[in-house]
């Protein structure tokens, strides 16, 4: 049942005219929700690929952008996923692009194990200071 059908049975009678502006602002209406859906979709894809790359450590975005295939990720169906296994593969491939993961030590050994020499003359005598 369409629009026109309701409109009927409900008794308000269209002309012509009005039916075709009826249809043609219908019709802009779904294009219009259709682009929306798709830019919600694009946005939700840029922002999955910006926040793995921060997770992968990558150094530029704009360079692994550039490596990956962007319309085959943007198509699957597990975006996450996909990206993942992609930067993966990239990290394999490309390593300059992404941080070294270079774990540190907890500290750093033989520190505070020594004693300094005490230099309290030396810098007394550079200041015009007695001795004690």
């Amino acid at each position: 049942m369409d629009i026109f059908e309701i409109l009927a049975q409900l008794g308000i009678a269209l002309t012509e005219q009005q039916k075709a502006d009826l249809q043609q602002q219908m019709e802009q209406n779904y294009y219009s929700r259709e682009q929306h859906t798709k830019e919600l979709k694009d946005m939700q894809f840029e922002h999955r690929l910006e926040r793995e790359i921060g997770k992968a450590k990558g150094r530029s975005n704009k360079a692994i952008r550039a490596m990956l295939d962007l319309d085959m990720l943007r198509e699957s169906d597990q975006q996450e996923n996909a990206i993942c296994a992609a930067l993966e593969q990239l990290k394999q491939e490309n390593s300059y692009l992404f941080e070294a993961e270079i774990t540190m030590p907890l500290y750093a050994s033989g520190t505070g194990t020594g004693t300094l020499p005490r230099q309290d003359a030396v810098l007394r005598a550079a200041f015009g200071l007695t001795q004690q």
